[in-house]
């Protein structure tokens, strides 16, 4: 018996026995909390009969006394019900869970149905990642992973809202924003992109091929950096040496010195032992030597890459957080919100003014990834392709 399972029972166990003191827990624990149906069902019935009592108690009546509301009529409420089988559902059983639990005077039920909350919440933030985890794997759409990620954060702050109001404790990414913990936290979904945009996600040669393309497009024109410098960020790159390149660029940028590629290789000695080391001179010349197409879809195809990226990397996270027994409920909500926040902050830079799901918006049909990265005059791709990177040769001078 895990220590999930032990907590139902004792709950379940304490409420047969004395079933008065379930009216302040059926406030905020829901049937669906259970990890059990079984449990679940038994107490769904037993809260019924507890209120119908309660409704029916003459006034001055004690509260904790609830005439009819014991373990042998709620037995036959739910025989008679047929929601569960004689082998979900037995007398014996029903004594069981009252011998599990604790003594009346040592019982704490309160503090039981917060674990089964707790468990309940860890069970659904799991279950969320999971479905997100499938979209990446089945997505024919960039849009459809987005709403995945709003569809999950909805419910992360349902799950948050249900949990401060049991333990009273400030929501802490309000407390993070500046926000005001008892202002009312109304669950939102999040603007998402326009649904008319449909770009499919690129696979990991047409991602390495665009990484390619931007790196050789900037190298020989750095002016497009001020196109991409807010955009597209180093991170958005799924190859470390490219991505190394890339933000040497950025800073010679950011310091308005001249960029070409002698200062890029030696900018990148910077970064080194930071980032890694970035591509090799004779790999920029050869990069250089067969650029081709249009920058801006090319970076398109890259950030529509690191939204898939991160959507996988996001969903595995907010899995193993929800899996954590170390952490509190607060800090697995806490992790799940910023996790899929990478994601929003990404696709909010993908879809920004000017970009080509921007561009392409109010389109009904979706858009081929080929399409997407035709030239501007409308002229298909160029048949060029980026070849394989070759190694760096030797130095024979040592």
């Amino acid at each position: 018996m895990n220590p999930r399972e032990f907590a139902e029972r004792c709950l379940l166990g304490v409420l047969m026995s004395q079933p008065g003191r379930l009216a302040p827990i059926s406030r905020w624990l829901e049937a669906e909390d259970f990890h059990s149906p079984a449990h679940g069902t038994i107490y769904a019935h037993l809260r019924a009969m507890v209120e119908a009592a309660q409704a029916e108690a003459e006034p001055g009546q004690d509260p904790a006394s609830l005439p009819g509301v014991d373990a042998v009529s709620l037995y036959e409420r739910i025989a008679a019900s047929g929601e569960l089988g004689t082998h979900e559902l037995s007398a014996p059983r029903l004594h069981t869970l009252m011998a599990t639990a604790p003594s009346p005077q040592q019982a704490r039920p309160e503090s039981y149905g917060l674990m089964v909350l707790e468990a309940s919440i860890r069970r659904r933030v799991a279950e969320g990642g999971m479905r997100v985890e499938q979209y990446v794997e089945q997505a024919t759409d960039v849009a459809d992973l987005l709403r995945a990620v709003d569809n999950a954060l909805a419910d992360v702050d349902r799950a948050q809202q249900r949990w401060d109001s049991v333990t009273g404790l400030p929501n802490l990414t309000r407390v993070l924003e500046g926000e005001s913990a008892s202002a009312p936290d109304q669950p939102q979904l999040r603007s998402g992109p326009p649904v008319q945009v449909l770009l499919e996600p690129p696979d990991e040669q047409q991602v390495q091929a665009a990484e390619q393309a931007v790196v050789a497009s900037v190298l020989s024109n750095p002016r497009l950096l001020e196109q991409l410098y807010e955009r597209l960020l180093p991170s958005d790159f799924a190859d470390e040496r490219l991505a190394t390149t890339y933000r040497s660029a950025l800073e010679l940028h950011a310091r308005g010195e001249h960029i070409d590629m002698v200062t890029v290789a030696w900018e990148q000695q910077r970064h080194e032992y930071d980032y890694g080391p970035g591509i090799t001179p004779e790999e920029m010349l050869a990069l250089t030597e067969h650029a081709a197409g249009d920058p801006a879809y090319h970076a398109d195809v890259v950030m529509r890459g690191a939204v898939t990226r991160l959507t996988r990397a996001a969903a595995e996270k907010v899995q193993q957080a929800a899996q954590h027994p170390g952490l509190q409920p607060g800090d697995v909500l806490h992790t799940t919100r910023m996790a899929y926040a990478a994601v929003r902050d990404t696709a909010a830079r993908m879809y920004s003014q000017g970009s080509t799901p921007a561009r392409l918006a109010g389109l009904s049909s979706p858009v081929p990834l080929d399409a997407a990265l035709q030239q501007p005059d409308g002229s298909p791709p160029s048949p060029r392709r980026l070849r394989a990177v070759p190694p760096p040769e030797p130095d024979r001078g040592r």
